[in-house]
C-alpha cells in the first residue's frame, strides 16, 4: 500500500509522469523496431537458408552504414536542442527545417556514394540488385524525425505510425518471400515499410505539432553540422564494431559463416533494445537537468544512482543469456544454427558493457559537454575492433568476430570510466561515475 501511494505521488508530478509515459512509448517503439525483425529472423533463416540469409544480412549491414551517415549526430545533438527550446515555436520550426534539410542532403550524398562503391567493388556489384533494394531505408532516415518527438518527450503518435508501417512490410514478406531466390524481396519490402514510416512521420510533424517548414540559412546549416559533428564521430566509431564485423566476415569468409554470426548478433541487439528505452528517455531528461536550473548537483546524484541500477539490470540479463543460449537458439532458430550458440554466449557481455557505454557515454559525457572525449574513446575502440576482427576472424571465423566485439566494448568502457572520473565539463563541474 505505501508503494501504491508513493507511485501515485510520483504520477502526480508532471515531469515524472511525462518521463514514465515516454519510457513506455519508447519501449513499445523499440519493441516494434526489433519485434518484427525477431519474428522474421526464424522465418527468413528457414526460407532463405544459411547462405542467402548471410547475404541478406551482409547487404543490410552496408545499408546501415549509410543510415548512420544520414542520422549524423542529430539523434542526440538535435534532441538535446529540442528539449531545451521546445516552448519557443519559431525557433523550433527553424530547427526542424534545418536538421531535416541537412539529413536530406546527407541522404542524397549517401545514395550517390553507394552507387559508386557498388560498381567499383566486385563482391558488391555481383549483388547490386540486392543492395540497391535497400536504398529506401537510407532515404527514409532523412524523413523520420524520432529526434524531434523524443526531444518534445512525446513519442505516442510516432510509435503508432512505426507499428503500422513495420506491420505492412512484415506482412508483405510473409506473403511473397517463399523461397531462397526471394532474398532480394525481403530487403525491398523493408525499404517500403521504412519509406511509408518517413512519409507518415512528416505528415504527423506538420499536422499534430503544427510545424511550418522554413528554408534554412547557410549559417543555420553549418551550425547544425558542427553541433552534431562530435556525436557523429562517436556513432561512426561505434559502427566500426557494431556493423563492420558482418561486412568483414563477408569479405574474409563465406556467407554461411556470416549467417551464423549475423543471427547471433541480431539476437544480442534485440535483447539490448529491451533496455534502450531506459537510456533514450533519460537523455533529453538529463539534457535539461544537467544544464539548466539550480538543482544540477542533485540531478547528478540521481544520474549516478540510476547508473548503478542500470548496471545491475544489464549484468543480470547478460548472465541469463549466457545460461539460456543453447535452449534459445535451438528453439528459436532450429538446430541448423547450433553454431550460433557459442557466438551468443561470447557476445552476452556486449549487453552489459554496451549498455553502460551508452548510459555513461551518451547521457553522461555528451550531456556534460564532453562530446570530444567520448568521440575520441569511441574511435580508439572502433579502430581497435576493426584490426582485431580482421586478425581473429581470419583464424576463428565467426567466433573471432564475436570476441572482437566484446573486446571493443570493454575497451570503450574503460576509457569512459577514465574520462568520467577525470576532467571537467564545459560547466566546470567535476564528475565521476
Amino acid at each position: 500500500m505505501p508503494f501504491v501511494l508513493r507511485f501515485k505521488k510520483i504520477l502526480s508530478k508532471k515531469d515524472y509522469r511525462v518521463l514514465i509515459e515516454n519510457f513506455f512509448s519508447l519501449s513499445v517503439l523499440n519493441i516494434i523496431n526489433y519485434l518484427f525483425p525477431l519474428i522474421l529472423i526464424p522465418y527468413l533463416t528457414r526460407v532463405l537458408g544459411v547462405e542467402k540469409y548471410g547475404l541478406y544480412a551482409f547487404a543490410f549491414a552496408i545499408i546501415n552504414y549509410f543510415v548512420m551517415l544520414v542520422n549524423y549526430g542529430f539523434d542526440f545533438s538535435a534532441t538535446k536542442q529540442v528539449a531545451i527550446i521546445r516552448d519557443e515555436k519559431e525557433t523550433l520550426n527553424r530547427l526542424f527545417s534545418t536538421v531535416t534539410t541537412v539529413r536530406i542532403m546527407l541522404a542524397a550524398i549517401s545514395v550517390l556514394f553507394l552507387f559508386i562503391i557498388v560498381f567499383l567493388v566486385d563482391k558488391l556489384s555481383s549483388e547490386k540488385e540486392l543492395i540497391f533494394s535497400g536504398i529506401g531505408i537510407i532515404i527514409s532516415a532523412a524523413f523520420i524525425p524520432v529526434w524531434f518527438f523524443q526531444g518534445l518527450e512525446n513519442m505516442k503518435l510516432v510509435t503508432v505510425v512505426n507499428f503500422i508501417t513495420r506491420l505492412l512490410s512484415t506482412l508483405l514478406i510473409f506473403l511473397f518471400v517463399k523461397e531462397q531466390q526471394d532474398y532480394k524481396l525481403a530487403l525491398s519490402f523493408q525499404s517500403l515499410g521504412y519509406l511509408a514510416g518517413g512519409v507518415f512521420s512528416m505528415i504527423l510533424s506538420f499536422t499534430a505539432f503544427k510545424i511550418k517548414f522554413a528554408v534554412p540559412s547557410l549559417k543555420e546549416l553549418v551550425f547544425q553540422i558542427k553541433d552534431g559533428w562530435h556525436i557523429f564521430l562517436s556513432t561512426l566509431g561505434m559502427n566500426f564494431y557494431r556493423e563492420s564485423n558482418t561486412i568483414i566476415l563477408g569479405f574474409l569468409t563465406n556467407f554461411s559463416i556470416v549467417g551464423y554470426y549475423a543471427a547471433a548478433e541480431k539476437l544480442i541487439k534485440a535483447i539490448q533494445s529491451l533496455t534502450a528505452p531506459f537510456v533514450n528517455v533519460l537523455f533529453p531528461y538529463f539534457g535539461r537537468r544537467l544544464n539548466v536550473g539550480e538543482n544540477i548537483a542533485k540531478n547528478m546524484q540521481l544520474y549516478k544512482k540510476l547508473g548503478v541500477f542500470y548496471g545491475i539490470l544489464l549484468l543480470t540479463i547478460s548472465v541469463m543469456v549466457l545460461v539460456l543460449a543453447p535452449w534459445g537458439i535451438k528453439s528459436y532458430l532450429s538446430v541448423a544454427y547450433i553454431s550460433s550458440v557459442t557466438n551468443v554466449q561470447i557476445m552476452c557481455m556486449v549487453i552489459f558493457f554496451g549498455g553502460l557505454n551508452y548510459y555513461y557515454g551518451i547521457i553522461g559525457l555528451v550531456n556534460m559537454g564532453k562530446e570530444k572525449l567520448f568521440a575520441k574513446a569511441v574511435w580508439i575502440s572502433g579502430i581497435f575492433s576493426v584490426c582485431i576482427c580482421f586478425l581473429l576472424s581470419a583464424k576463428l571465423l565467426d567466433k573471432g568476430a564475436s570476441v572482437a566485439m566484446v573486446l571493443a566494448e570493454f575497451l570503450l568502457f574503460i576509457q569512459i570510466l577514465f574520462y568520467s572520473k577525470n576532467g571537467r565539463t564545459t560547466r566546470g563541474l567535476k564528475t565521476s561515475i
